[in-house]
């Protein structure tokens, strides 16, 4: 009876979609809510029998999807079912907001959204008013083998789509080594440039395999001023410059150029997916300067 009322309501309101879209998978779920596990085969059976491939499991996270989010509107049309189960399965309704609102905004894959959780991006991003984030997971750049700036770099550009995944939406890449001359005729290079379309600016990578260091701050400073002279636009907002270094040094946080500085920013990053105790442990050290 109850495999008859799912067929008859998804035929009435699904019949021109060849796949399960949220908003039927959500009320299958309201459907069974109340349902034993016992009924849930039941069902499940009686369903393929009728020609719909839905196995108890499947059932079970539409249940869970229901569970998850409490109105269907809180569904995204952007999105697919197996984001939103990925998405339910976090107990947190902020973390769960969070990664539905990205993975829309981002475009991500079910791929990508896995990643993105098993990085801990929400709790990277969870610092409001910060145009770059603390701490970055470079898993995909080969690994605890880098040893040269170079090999990151290229390592980077290799995956370049997985390292604008991590930079967060709206970056750009603009280019590699942009060389930079002086009037004395000497030759600097920036590692990275982007161009962030939310905010409107560009943006300078630094990499280091090392600890932050006082003369890469002076040298990202020195990019930064540049470019804002040089290729800065009207319409755009002042370049943003950003170390990236395996190790941060407190007090040169607290008493360089960095400090309370809205163009200089250094973040820390990591080889590895993190633990949830080494990802505080790095976020409770950048927060105290």
């Amino acid at each position: 009876m109850l495999a008859k009322k799912i067929e008859a309501h998804l035929l009435k309101n699904y019949a021109q979609s060849s796949r399960l879209l949220p908003n039927a998978a959500w009320e299958i779920g309201a459907l069974l809510s109340e349902h034993s596990a016992a009924e849930l085969k039941e069902v499940s059976e009686e369903l393929q029998l009728l020609g719909y491939a839905f196995r108890i499991a499947q059932l079970r996270q539409m249940v869970r999807l229901f569970r998850a989010f409490p109105h269907q509107s809180d569904l995204s049309h952007r999105l697919s079912v197996t984001h939103h189960v990925i998405i339910a399965r976090l107990s947190d309704p902020a973390r769960r907001s969070f990664y539905l609102l990205a993975a829309e905004a981002g475009q991500w894959s079910t791929a990508a959204l896995r990643r993105q959780i098993k990085a801990r991006y929400f709790e990277r991003c969870s610092s409001p008013g910060l145009p770059v984030n603390p701490h970055y997971v470079l898993e995909f750049a080969g690994g605890a083998g880098i040893t040269s700036e170079a090999q990151l770099e290229a390592n980077l550009l290799h995956r370049i789509e997985a390292f604008l995944l991590e930079l967060g939406a709206g970056f750009a890449f603009v280019g590699r080594q942009k060389r930079i001359t002086t009037s004395s005729g000497r030759r600097f290079y920036v590692d990275l440039v982007f161009y962030h379309a939310h905010l409107k600016c560009y943006v300078l990578i630094e990499l280091k395999v090392g600890a932050l260091s006082h003369r890469d701050i002076g040298q990202l400073d020195f990019y930064v001023r540049y470019f804002d002279e040089h290729f800065r636009q009207s319409e755009d907002k002042p370049t943003i410059g950003l170390l990236l270094v395996r190790q941060q040094d407190q007090t040169l946080l607290r008493y360089s150029m960095l400090h309370q500085s809205e163009q200089l920013w250094s973040a820390t990053y990591q080889l590895h997916l993190p633990s949830e105790a080494e990802l505080s442990a790095v976020l409770e050290s950048y927060f105290q300067t």
